[in-house]
């Protein structure tokens, strides 16, 4: 298994967990790599580090809920594992747009 499919795997883990709370030791493990080796091939692969691509991806599909299926942020909020919907609404403004809609 060659570097590109072992990310892969890495990136299928995460998309199948997105609701879910995982340690990347499992994202490590799911890809069989280190969590050295996962944090640097996923960067250097996917072009984000490995934390902040699992928070993107949940931001997205977050807001793909709310705008598909008219889900209500409180509810995405404690869904996605989020304090309350102040703490989603924050981290979808820094996820979107660096916090400039945070203020």
């Amino acid at each position: 298994m060659n570097y590109y499919e072992r990310v892969q795997q890495a990136v299928d883990y995460i998309e199948e967990r997105l609701e879910d709370e995982f340690e990347l030791a499992e994202v490590a493990r799911a890809a069989y790599m280190s969590m050295s080796n996962l944090y640097r091939l996923f960067f250097s692969l996917v072009g984000f580090p490995v934390k902040e691509s699992v928070r993107l991806r949940s931001m997205s599909e977050a807001a793909e809920l709310i705008r598909e299926e008219g889900v209500s942020v409180t509810d995405i909020a404690l869904r996605f594992g989020f304090s309350d919907s102040a703490a989603f609404t924050t981290g979808h403004a820094l996820a979107v747009d660096g916090g400039a809609t945070a203020i």
